[in-house]
Order: C-alpha cells, then sequence, then structure tokens
C-alpha cells in the first residue's frame, strides 16, 4: 500500500535557504515533497489550487512581508504555518504567531537542518489541536440536537396535554353528575363504579396536568406571579387538605409555627401549594403506619426563608438521593410499589428554582428524609 507523501510548501526567495531546507528532507525523500514559491503572488496562487500539509514561508518576501501571507489566509486553514526569519526579534516573533502563525523560527544552518524533526512537532501538535476542536464541533452539535429534541418533546407534552384534558374534564364532569343521583335509580354496584370512573379518571388528569408542567419548565415558558405567601396559614390549609391520607396511616403532622409573622415568602401562592402538596404527600406515602411529619420555617440568611418537610418514612439511600430531583426517577426496595409516576418531585424543583429559590434532600436510610426548600423573604 503506497503511503501519500507530506506536502510542503516552501515560500523562500533565498537559494541558499532553499537548499538547506531541500537538503535537510533529502532523508525523507521518498515520504514528502516540497513545492517552492519564490514571493506571495506564487504562494497564493498554489494555495489556491492546493491544500498543503504546511507552509513554510520567510518572514521578507520580495512582494512584500510573510504577515501579508498570513493575514490574507482564513481565520482557520486546513494547515499549519510556521514563519521563518533572521532575526531573533521576540516581539516580531510574538506578532506572527498572533496573526496566525503556529510557529517562529530564526533561521540559522543548525535550525534549517532540524527543520525536519520541528515540522513533525508542528503536525503532531496540529492534529491534536484539529483532533481538539473537531471533538468540540461535534460537541455542539450534539447539544444542538438533544435541544432541539427536547424542544420537540416538550412542545408534543404541551399539545397531548391540552388535547387530552379536555375530554377528560368531561368525563369528571358526567361521572360527577352521575355520583349525584338526583333520581336516586343507580344501584349500589353502579354507585361504586361511578366512583372508579371518578378516582381514576381524576388520577389521570393530574398525570395530565403534570405532564403539561413538565413541558412548561423544560421550554422555559412557565409563569409565575411572586406575591407575599403566609407560610404558616399555607401549611395549616394543606394539613387540613391532607387528613384523609393522613388517618388512614395514623400518621401525625406538626406544624411547629406558631405565628403567621413568622414565615413570609416571597412566591406564587400556586405554584408553592403544589411543591409543598407534592413533599407532604410524599411524606405520607413514604411513611410508616403511626408515623410522624413535622414542618418547620427558618430565616438562615439574610433576605431568605426555607420551609423544611421531615417525616419517619423509609429514608434514601446515597445512591439514590443524587438522582431524586431526575424526571421518572422511582426508588428501589419498598418505595418502588407506592403509586406515582416519578416526575413530581422534578416538576417542584423546576418551580422553585423559577421562585428563585432552591430545593434539596438530607436522608438517613431507615430513618426519614428532610425536604428544605429556601425562597426569598416576602417583601414589606
Amino acid at each position: 500500500m503506497k503511503t501519500q507523501k507530506l506536502q510542503i510548501l516552501l515560500v523562500e526567495d533565498g537559494s541558499s535557504d532553499v537548499e538547506a531546507v531541500c537538503r535537510a528532507f533529502r532523508p525523507y525523500s521518498e515520504n514528502t515533497n516540497i513545492s517552492i514559491a519564490l514571493n506571495i503572488f506564487e504562494a497564493k496562487a498554489y494555495l489556491a489550487e492546493s491544500n498543503p500539509d504546511i507552509v513554510i514561508t520567510d518572514l521578507f518576501l520580495p512582494d512584500g512581508s510573510g504577515m501579508e501571507l498570513l493575514a490574507t489566509e482564513k481565520n482557520d486553514p486546513g494547515y499549519p504555518m510556521i514563519v521563518m526569519s533572521g532575526m531573533g526579534d521576540e516581539e516580531k516573533a510574538v506578532e506572527v504567531m498572533k496573526r496566525g502563525a503556529f510557529d517562529y523560527l530564526v533561521k540559522s544552518k543548525k535550525s534549517l537542518a532540524f527543520i525536519p524533526t520541528i515540522v513533525r512537532m508542528v503536525l503532531r501538535e496540529w492534529e491534536t489541536l484539529q483532533e481538539k476542536k473537531q471533538a468540540e464541533i461535534e460537541m455542539i452539535k450534539a447539544k444542538e440536537k438533544a435541544d432541539r429534541a427536547s424542544q420537540a418533546k416538550s412542545e408534543f407534552l404541551a399539545r397531548v396535554s391540552h388535547e387530552l384534558r379536555t375530554p377528560m374534564n368531561s368525563i369528571l364532569g358526567f361521572g360527577q353528575v352521575l355520583n349525584m343521583n338526583k333520581e336516586n335509580n343507580l344501584t349500589e354496584n353502579q354507585k361504586d363504579n361511578v366512583k372508579y370512573i371518578l378516582k381514576a379518571g381524576s388520577h389521570l388528569l393530574t398525570l395530565i396536568n403534570d405532564l403539561l408542567d413538565v413541558s412548561q419548565i423544560e421550554s422555559g415558558k412557565i409563569t409565575m406571579v411572586p406575591e407575599n405567601v403566609n407560610i404558616m396559614s399555607l401549611l395549616d390549609d394543606l394539613i387540613i387538605l391532607l387528613m384523609p391520607l393522613t388517618n388512614e396511616k395514623n400518621i401525625k403532622i406538626t406544624n411547629q409555627l406558631s405565628d403567621d409573622s413568622e414565615g413570609i415568602a416571597w412566591a406564587d401562592l400556586g405554584r408553592l401549594k403544589q411543591v409543598l402538596l407534592n413533599l407532604i404527600g410524599n411524606a405520607i406515602k413514604y411513611n410508616q403506619v403511626d408515623g410522624s411529619i413535622v414542618l418547620e420555617c427558618e430565616k438562615p440568611s439574610e433576605g431568605r426563608i426555607c420551609i423544611k418537610v421531615k417525616d419517619t418514612g423509609e429514608g434514601i439511600s446515597k445512591e439514590n438521593i443524587n438522582d431524586i430531583f431526575q424526571p421518572f426517577h422511582r426508588l428501589e426496595g419498598k418505595s418502588a410499589f407506592v403509586e406515582g409516576t416519578g416526575i413530581g418531585l422534578n416538576i417542584a424543583k423546576g418551580f422553585v428554582e423559577s421562585m428563585d429559590g432552591t430545593i434539596k434532600v438530607d436522608s438517613v436510610l431507615g430513618e426519614g428524609s428532610c425536604f428544605t426548600i429556601d425562597l426569598p423573604i416576602g417583601k414589606a
């Protein structure tokens, strides 16, 4: 198999320097081809027709400076350029490198004799640089492709959610009419079936709304209307709302806020209520029978307020805790059999961050978990 020759363009008008470079490459003549241009005009003509592996040019040429050749080349040529000069001017070397040269060589008998070694070193560095640039280009392309796919997915979820929500509301509406049983003509079995319809429909509507929330968060189209939110009042309302679930497992919820003035957050009331409903709901679902939940509020720093939801549940392992806020992530073990889609915490994280806040979890396996929401404090 024939190896392709290394193509070198030498731009040099000094016959002795041309001879010295050619002599240095003579031992490698079988795999090296040197084309010679005596001035910038000839060099440009060559480059217009050919694409060498490397260009070696003198700084001072009959029709101008080698810098002119550098300046006229495109910003990212397909080959490295070495500039030679008889002067060891450090400032000129720096200037040449800034203008696009890959290396600067002070001409002497010794340096010209070693030019094949210098060329090999430059080409190795050049190839490494090109591989790095190509990897960066591929990474950018992959990111753009992933962003487009994510955007398409978000738009699809939004459309599907809207399309499903309308008929589902109709199903629930007719189910509620049947459940009212004004004519009292339903059998006990039919009444039970209607309750199943309402329960399943309500669950499906929640899933549809969750998908819509996910699509809004991912597309950045979520709308927040911040206001002063009384934390104590909000938590008391949620405790009452969730009482049927706590009674099923005999779980005690304690709101440790004792004064309305203790906790005022600057947040979207509806979104914060949804976040806390998810956190407290999870604390109930994943808790043990006769367990407990404690709700706390702290002011960790100036202008910030924290809401904590502590439970005595199964806890989260170290392996799972880093992925807990990822969409569709489900816990392993006993928790894997608890009803849910695995997107609630991802939605909660998106809502909290959209309110200029943060959410985190601390957990000990077998002892319980503590979810902490950090939000801006209410405005006077």
